[in-house]
């Protein structure tokens, strides 16, 4: 019997790390181990299945010929249960991928004065296994200003820890790290919070409130109508 224990759709890259190798896990195709872990080779779903084998053991070794005739009273069945570990591409449909020009969702962790650090955990509809650094600059926040404009405005007035923002990749860096673009009318925070944690709803492209205090805040809101 073969049991599914993971999300369909949890798509993983090349080189993230699946989990620690235990003599219960097999890494089976699109993976490898490395240091006791079990990596991802290719882009792909990450598939964990749970199936078990019937395992016989022989209670007497020294058996008679007319004791074999009697096997299955000096032999017992064991299950044992196995994890499979697998990355899947799928043949009829191309794996999204992290590269310039993908839609990513992404959670806003620490903003400074020229940028903005974001945990990556989603590639259109699909769940990453493993979170990816990215990073949205002041310049890149709003489309249509000029650089010297830009630089007037603050990062925190655009975006607070804890948003949720939609952003398109513009480059692969070092490390993990992506550079990502807020400046799209339909890309910016989907989800706003404060320093409570309440979420917050848009008001318009540059507000959102808070419904308990009715207490207003500046953000880069998208409009996600714009969103084919």
């Amino acid at each position: 019997m073969v049991k599914c224990l993971n999300e369909p759709n949890m798509l993983v890259m090349p080189g993230d790390c699946l989990l620690n190798h235990q003599n219960d896990i097999i890494a089976s195709s699109g993976t490898y181990l490395k240091n006791g872990s079990i990596y991802s080779s290719v882009a792909g779903y990450l598939r964990i299945t749970e199936q078990q084998e019937s395992h016989f053991d022989d209670k007497d070794d020294s058996k008679t010929t007319e004791e074999g005739a009697n096997d299955s009273l000096n032999t017992s069945q064991n299950q044992i249960v196995k994890r499979i570990v697998k990355v899947i591409r799928p043949g009829d449909r191309q794996v999204p991928f992290l590269e310039p020009g993908s839609i990513v969702t992404c959670r806003v962790i620490r903003i400074t004065s020229s940028f903005a650090k974001c945990s990556i955990c989603c590639i259109e509809d699909h769940i990453l296994k493993q979170p990816y650094v990215g990073i949205i600059r002041l310049d890149d926040i709003h489309d249509g200003v000029s650089a010297q404009q830009q630089r007037l405005r603050q990062v925190n007035c655009c975006f607070h820890p804890g948003d949720i923002v939609l952003a398109r990749v513009i480059a692969a860096g070092d490390n993990h790290q992506f550079l990502l673009t807020t400046a799209a009318q339909e890309l910016g925070v989907v989800v706003a919070v404060n320093d409570w944690n309440e979420p917050m709803i848009p008001l318009n492209s540059i507000e959102v409130l808070c419904q308990r205090t009715f207490t207003k805040e500046s953000r880069k809101v998208a409009n996600i109508d714009l969103i084919a």
